[in-house]
């Protein structure tokens, strides 16, 4: 991990995550892609589902939403709605390690 960014530059996949038979494929993906870009300090992350799409496959919009209403009913995302975007917030920060 590049210590002067503040974003990950990989991820392992939480075993949390894909044992959960609960979610679909689709959830499993856009939960990494989210994960991807979240800011390891705040756990926190904003973005347009089109940047989103451009990271985890052109995923459709509608399925996005949808994983992500899972994940927010699931208790992985916490999800704040702002003005013009979306706040989203990691709630399961215990399989998420940061190696320096």
């Amino acid at each position: 991990m590049n210590v002067s960014s503040k974003h990950f530059n990989y991820c392992f996949f939480p075993r949390e995550v894909l044992s959960d038979a609960r979610l679909s494929p689709n959830d499993t993906i856009v939960y990494l892609g989210i994960l991807s870009i979240t800011d390891t300090i705040s756990f926190t992350c904003e973005f347009t589902y089109a940047d989103l799409r451009k990271k985890i496959g052109y995923i459709s919009r509608s399925t996005i939403l949808r994983s992500i209403k899972n994940l927010k009913n699931f208790k992985f995302l916490e999800v704040k709605r702002k003005r013009n975007y979306c706040k989203y917030t990691i709630l399961n920060k215990d399989h998420i390690k940061i190696i320096n």
